[in-house]
């Protein structure tokens, strides 16, 4: 796939009907499914006994809705909003519903993370843009006691509410929250902090500035380590980045059709795999 411009990254035609979603659908299917030896070894397996009602529990388990207020007032620096900031008041269950992982991603976070662990031990996790914490808690919960969690989140009041969610759901873990736009708090995670074994990007849902976090992160991923890229099909800015980055000779991808999956080396597969392979749809997220 020939690089991009800027202008192709920045489309932001936004996934919203059901015939968009259909149309994207039909684009995936036409993408060579992983063989075993493709696949990172175990992790289908890891994916396969992680349930859905396991990760419902783990979404369940983790919420801080205790003595938080039912209209939240969010600072959003995310694709389209001024680099100050736009302040949006929204209730928290709307809020929960519509940018919160659901139990499909869940599994895969959850599995991710259990991977991960099993492969290298405790798993040290970085988050760019961590909502109201439901990927954390997946991605905490399955990680262990041990586990270190760093996240990135523009949204005093949303930082706060994931930084109660980790704790609820992994009370010995090593939590750190940086509060701020990822201009200012992104430098001063690369300068003192990683490596990571997990590096989730879930807060810019722009495809330049997908790009531009990847590049700039990719040294602070451990070997072995996984990039977890959620709403890859948000746009088709978002989806032309993600193919980008995934089609790179040195890296692995899976495409998980909502998030996708990428790795720097070998990443304990039995073989490297040559381009982008999508999983089953028995494994959709």
């Amino acid at each position: 796939m020939a690089k991009l411009g800027k202008a192709d990254l920045r489309g932001m035609s936004r996934t919203r009907t059901g015939l968009d979603w259909l149309k994207w659908a039909r684009t995936w299917m036409d993408i060579p499914v992983a063989t075993g030896a493709e696949m990172p070894k175990g992790l289908a397996r890891v994916r396969n006994v992680t349930s859905r009602r396991e990760a419902g529990r783990a979404l369940v388990a983790g919420r801080a809705m205790g003595g938080v207020p039912e209209v939240l007032e969010v600072l959003d620096f995310g694709a389209g909003c001024p680099p100050e900031g736009k302040t949006r008041t929204v209730s928290w269950r709307t809020l929960d519903r519509r940018a919160s992982s659901d139990a499909r991603k869940a599994q895969w976070l959850m599995a991710v993370s259990r991977w991960l662990r099993a492969h290298q031990g405790p798993p040290s996790i970085l988050e760019l843009g961590t909502c109201m914490g439901s990927g954390a808690a997946c991605l905490m919960g399955a990680a262990g006691p041990d586990a270190q969690y760093v996240g990135l989140e523009g949204s005093p009041t949303l930082a706060d509410i994931t930084q109660d969610r980790v704790h609820r759901i992994a009370p010995d873990a090593k939590v750190q929250m940086q509060v701020g736009p990822f201009e200012r708090t992104l430098p001063t995670v690369i300068d003192s902090e990683g490596p990571f074994d997990v590096v989730f990007l879930d807060g810019h849902h722009d495809g330049a500035a997908l790009v531009d976090q990847f590049r700039r992160l990719r040294p602070c991923l451990r070997p072995g380590g996984v990039f977890i890229v959620d709403d890859i099909r948000w746009s088709k800015g978002m989806h032309a980045a993600w193919r980008e980055l995934a089609e790179a000779d040195d890296v692995w991808a899976l495409d998980l059709f909502r998030m996708g999956l990428m790795g720097l080396d070998d990443c304990h597969c039995n073989a490297p795999s040559a381009g982008v392979r999508r999983i089953p749809v028995r494994l959709l997220a």
